[in-house]
Protein backbone atom coordinates (compact mmCIF):
# COMPACT_ATOMS: atom_id res chain seq x y z
CA UNK A 1 0.00 0.00 0.00
CA UNK A 2 2.48 2.33 0.74
CA UNK A 3 4.70 1.73 -2.38
CA UNK A 4 1.41 2.25 -4.56
CA UNK A 5 0.95 5.63 -2.79
CA UNK A 6 4.66 6.50 -2.89
CA UNK A 7 4.47 5.63 -6.79
CA UNK A 8 1.51 7.96 -7.49
CA UNK A 9 3.06 10.32 -5.52
CA UNK A 10 6.04 10.79 -7.42
CA UNK A 11 3.74 10.34 -10.53
CA UNK A 12 1.73 13.01 -9.29
CA UNK A 13 4.93 15.30 -8.42
CA UNK A 14 6.03 14.49 -11.78
CA UNK A 15 3.54 16.33 -13.59
CA UNK A 16 2.86 19.16 -11.57
CA UNK A 17 6.43 20.07 -12.04
CA UNK A 18 6.35 19.83 -15.93
CA UNK A 19 2.63 21.91 -15.89
CA UNK A 20 4.58 24.48 -14.66
CA UNK A 21 7.00 25.06 -17.22
CA UNK A 22 7.18 27.15 -19.69
CA UNK A 23 7.00 26.44 -23.57
CA UNK A 24 8.21 29.78 -24.59
CA UNK A 25 11.84 29.96 -25.82
CA UNK A 26 13.51 32.34 -27.12
CA UNK A 27 16.01 30.85 -29.69
CA UNK A 28 19.18 33.27 -29.58
CA UNK A 29 18.14 35.08 -26.07
CA UNK A 30 17.79 38.28 -27.48
CA UNK A 31 15.13 40.47 -29.35
CA UNK A 32 16.42 41.68 -33.05
CA UNK A 33 14.98 44.15 -35.40
CA UNK A 34 13.92 42.86 -38.61
CA UNK A 35 13.80 44.78 -41.99
CA UNK A 36 12.58 43.86 -45.10
CA UNK A 37 14.31 44.90 -48.90
CA UNK A 38 11.66 45.80 -51.48
CA UNK A 39 12.81 46.78 -54.57
CA UNK A 40 10.85 49.88 -56.71
CA UNK A 41 10.08 49.46 -59.94
CA UNK A 42 7.86 51.56 -62.43
CA UNK A 43 4.69 49.87 -61.45
CA UNK A 44 5.04 48.41 -58.02
CA UNK A 45 7.24 47.43 -55.31
CA UNK A 46 8.19 43.72 -54.62
CA UNK A 47 10.72 41.61 -52.35
CA UNK A 48 14.34 42.14 -53.44
CA UNK A 49 15.77 39.18 -55.46
CA UNK A 50 17.61 36.50 -54.42
CA UNK A 51 20.82 37.68 -57.23
CA UNK A 52 21.31 41.19 -55.74
CA UNK A 53 24.02 41.55 -53.14
CA UNK A 54 23.62 43.42 -50.29
CA UNK A 55 25.88 43.18 -47.01
CA UNK A 56 24.66 45.12 -43.61
CA UNK A 57 27.37 46.04 -41.22
CA UNK A 58 27.23 47.18 -37.85
CA UNK A 59 28.55 50.46 -36.27
CA UNK A 60 30.34 50.44 -32.90
CA UNK A 61 27.76 47.73 -31.98
CA UNK A 62 28.31 45.97 -28.34
CA UNK A 63 27.32 42.64 -30.08
CA UNK A 64 29.21 40.73 -33.08
CA UNK A 65 26.46 40.41 -36.22
CA UNK A 66 26.13 37.53 -37.32
CA UNK A 67 22.81 37.07 -39.27
CA UNK A 68 23.11 37.04 -43.14
CA UNK A 69 20.58 37.37 -46.06
CA UNK A 70 17.40 35.05 -45.90
CA UNK A 71 17.60 34.35 -49.76
CA UNK A 72 13.95 33.02 -49.28
CA UNK A 73 12.36 36.03 -47.71
CA UNK A 74 14.85 39.13 -48.01
CA UNK A 75 14.84 39.49 -44.39
CA UNK A 76 17.59 40.72 -41.79
CA UNK A 77 16.91 40.23 -38.17
CA UNK A 78 19.60 43.14 -36.67
CA UNK A 79 20.23 43.50 -33.19
CA UNK A 80 20.46 46.89 -31.26
CA UNK A 81 22.47 47.65 -29.11
CA UNK A 82 21.49 47.37 -25.03
CA UNK A 83 23.55 50.48 -24.00
CA UNK A 84 22.88 52.76 -26.30
CA UNK A 85 19.32 54.54 -27.17
CA UNK A 86 20.09 54.16 -31.27
CA UNK A 87 22.17 51.61 -33.25
CA UNK A 88 23.74 52.34 -36.89
CA UNK A 89 24.18 49.79 -39.74
CA UNK A 90 26.14 50.29 -43.04
CA UNK A 91 24.13 48.58 -45.88
CA UNK A 92 26.55 47.85 -48.90
CA UNK A 93 25.58 46.95 -52.51
CA UNK A 94 27.63 45.44 -54.82
CA UNK A 95 30.77 44.16 -54.74
CA UNK A 96 34.06 44.94 -56.35
CA UNK A 97 32.76 47.24 -58.66
CA UNK A 98 30.20 49.83 -58.31
CA UNK A 99 29.99 49.83 -54.95
CA UNK A 100 27.28 51.79 -52.90
CA UNK A 101 26.72 52.80 -49.16
CA UNK A 102 24.03 53.54 -46.84
CA UNK A 103 23.51 54.27 -43.75
CA UNK A 104 20.85 53.46 -41.32
CA UNK A 105 19.82 54.54 -37.93
CA UNK A 106 17.26 53.57 -35.64
CA UNK A 107 16.10 55.70 -32.82
CA UNK A 108 14.86 53.58 -29.74
CA UNK A 109 13.54 52.86 -26.22
CA UNK A 110 14.63 50.21 -24.41
CA UNK A 111 13.47 48.38 -21.47
CA UNK A 112 14.43 44.49 -19.68
CA UNK A 113 11.23 42.31 -19.62
CA UNK A 114 11.22 39.37 -17.35
CA UNK A 115 10.16 36.02 -19.55
CA UNK A 116 10.40 33.35 -16.37
CA UNK A 117 12.93 32.05 -14.08
CA UNK A 118 14.56 29.42 -16.35
CA UNK A 119 14.43 32.18 -19.26
CA UNK A 120 15.77 35.24 -17.35
CA UNK A 121 15.07 38.31 -19.14
CA UNK A 122 15.69 40.24 -22.48
CA UNK A 123 15.42 43.70 -23.69
CA UNK A 124 12.25 44.53 -25.87
CA UNK A 125 12.44 47.89 -27.60
CA UNK A 126 10.63 50.86 -29.24
CA UNK A 127 11.32 52.43 -32.31
CA UNK A 128 11.19 55.67 -32.14
CA UNK A 129 12.53 57.27 -35.28
CA UNK A 130 14.58 55.96 -38.10
CA UNK A 131 16.53 57.49 -41.00
CA UNK A 132 18.32 56.63 -44.21
CA UNK A 133 21.10 58.44 -46.68
CA UNK A 134 19.32 57.80 -49.70
CA UNK A 135 22.47 56.84 -51.94
CA UNK A 136 20.90 53.51 -53.36
CA UNK A 137 18.07 53.04 -50.68
CA UNK A 138 15.02 55.50 -51.54
CA UNK A 139 13.01 55.41 -48.74
CA UNK A 140 12.06 53.57 -45.54
CA UNK A 141 8.65 52.71 -43.87
CA UNK A 142 8.53 51.61 -40.14
CA UNK A 143 5.57 48.89 -40.16
CA UNK A 144 5.98 47.60 -36.14
CA UNK A 145 7.47 49.73 -33.64
CA UNK A 146 7.57 46.99 -31.18
CA UNK A 147 10.79 44.71 -31.25
CA UNK A 148 9.58 41.68 -29.09
CA UNK A 149 10.40 37.69 -29.27
CA UNK A 150 7.12 38.03 -31.70
CA UNK A 151 9.27 38.19 -35.16
CA UNK A 152 7.03 40.73 -36.58
CA UNK A 153 8.68 42.98 -39.78
CA UNK A 154 9.71 45.74 -38.27
CA UNK A 155 11.09 48.00 -41.37
CA UNK A 156 10.57 48.28 -45.41
CA UNK A 157 13.55 49.12 -47.28
CA UNK A 158 12.70 50.31 -50.29
CA UNK A 159 15.44 50.87 -53.65
CA UNK A 160 14.66 51.66 -56.89
CA UNK A 161 15.55 49.69 -59.91
CA UNK A 162 14.80 49.69 -63.93
CA UNK A 163 14.39 46.11 -63.68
Amino acid sequence: MVKKLSFWLVILITILVSACEEEYETSSGRTKMKITLYRLNDTSSVLMGVSDTLFIYPVKLDTLLTESLDSTTNTYSLPLSYLNDSTAFVLQEGYKKNVKYDTLVVKYTSWVHFLSMDQGNVMYYNIAGARITNHFIKSLSIINKDITENEKENIRLYYWSSK
